[in-house]
């Protein structure tokens, strides 16, 4: 299986598991954090929480052309409209 297969289907296990809870507990934050939390942009850090993967697979995925990766500076947010409607698109 590819990376970008094993990806997709970790995102539709996380979709499922966010589905069935409101809070988690983040791991790299040390902190509880809301997944119906209503931001346009989120930084690498909940990113990476919101999809279960490391900051440097975050990165690469920030950085190709997805479609939700947006540069500010010289830092970079996923647009989390667009990155819901990529992985609806990914995984169906």
């Amino acid at each position: 299986m590819s990376r970008e297969r094993w990806i997709i289907h970790r995102i539709r296990y996380i979709l499922r598991e966010i589905s069935k809870f409101k809070i988690i507990k983040s791991t790299n934050l040390g902190k509880n954090l809301f997944i119906g939390y209503n931001k346009a942009l989120l930084n690498i850090n909940e990113f990476c929480d919101y999809l279960g993967i490391r900051p440097t697979k975050a990165r690469e995925l920030l950085r190709g052309r997805n479609g939700f990766g947006v540069q500010i500076g010289n830092r970079w947010y996923a647009n989390k409209r667009k990155l819901d409607a990529w992985i609806d698109k990914e995984t169906n």
